[in-house]
């Protein structure tokens, strides 16, 4: 027996067979917009920092031209590193950035691998 009620079938069909295309779509959506993703590290932080605008900072620094419209959403991740009994030195947590054009990426990466210090060629990871 179905465990969510008597519905198991639409038309004669399994709705198991209506769902599949649905997630397939989901997941190439998903996949598109990991498209437009860039991660930055190595970026010290900063308490009260403004991550949006400490990306188009970087972004200007590689000769891209970001504005803040550009950008879907830029944000921290991870937990921060130090906390309990055995306190390890803190790491910087990576910055996620969403951008709303592919091209945008591109270009940002393609200025950070064109960089002649390696430390600056290092700032961003492709996910």
């Amino acid at each position: 027996m179905n465990p969510y009620g008597k519905m198991s079938s639409f038309n004669g069909q399994p709705l198991a067979q209506f769902a599949r295309p649905a997630c397939a779509r989901l997941n190439d959506r998903e996949q598109e917009a990991l498209m437009s993703d860039i991660e930055i590290g190595h970026r010290p932080e900063e308490k009260g920092e403004n991550v949006l605008h400490a990306v188009t900072v970087l972004a200007a620094k590689l000769g891209v031209a970001l504005e803040e419209r550009d950008v879907v959403f830029a944000e921290r991740v991870c937990v921060t590193q130090g906390a309990g009994a055995r306190a390890e030195a803190p790491r910087e947590r990576r910055v996620v950035v969403r951008l709303a054009r592919h091209h945008l990426r591109d270009q940002l990466l393609q200025a950070a691998r064109s960089q002649n210090d390696p430390e600056q060629c290092s700032l961003f990871w492709i996910t």
